[in-house]
């Protein structure tokens, strides 16, 4: 019986070992199998028929699936690059025209842009109003249209994010010290 129960004991082992090297051979390979791509799922339009495409994605495709989607989005909501200067200077004999004020909309941002201007202390009235400057134009001859007393004034910009139709779909604030002489 000593005998019966070694043989027994040793065979279900060998067994078991073999089930488990098995398994851990499929969950290997399939972790291997993830790693060399990317899982993608995305509805597309065809035409007037929407579908849904899976597929993976290769380090070689990887590049082609993320302008895809950078292309049917407008842009990422919360993201801007504002790229301008914070101490602008206007000296009332240029009229109210700037001599350092620049604004521009990077090359990096997905959205036109319009901005205002106001004046910490009374955020409700704007003192500049820009055109839509689209992605990549910069403004530098920004005159105000309400010109403040001299001295040091914190001012706010107020960027307007438009979409294709001009309709405002996000909005970023950042401070500026405007200088009058």
């Amino acid at each position: 019986m000593n005998n019966t129960f070694y043989r027994i004991f040793f065979t279900s082992s060998a067994f078991i070992i073999c089930a488990l090297l098995c398994v851990i051979s499929y969950l290997l390979g399939d972790a291997h199998g993830r790693r060399e791509g990317l899982y993608a799922a995305k509805a597309v339009e065809a035409g007037t028929a929407k579908q849904m495409r899976s597929r993976i994605a290769s380090r070689d495709s990887v590049d082609l699936v993320a302008s895809e989607l950078d292309r049917e989005r407008p842009g990422a909501p919360g993201s801007y690059e504002v790229i301008m200067n914070t101490e602008w200077l206007f000296r009332k004999a240029n009229g109210g025209l700037s001599d350092n004020a620049y604004v521009e909309n990077s090359r990096e941002n997905k959205n036109a842009v319009r901005f205002t201007v106001a004046l910490k202390e009374s955020p409700e009235k704007l003192i500049y109003t820009s055109p839509v400057l689209k992605v990549g134009e910069r403004l530098t001859d920004i005159k105000l249209e309400s010109m403040p007393e001299e001295g040091s004034h914190g001012a706010v910009v107020t960027y307007e994010l438009l979409d294709a139709e001009g309709k405002k779909t996000g909005e970023v604030k950042a401070g500026v010290t405007l200088t009058i002489e």
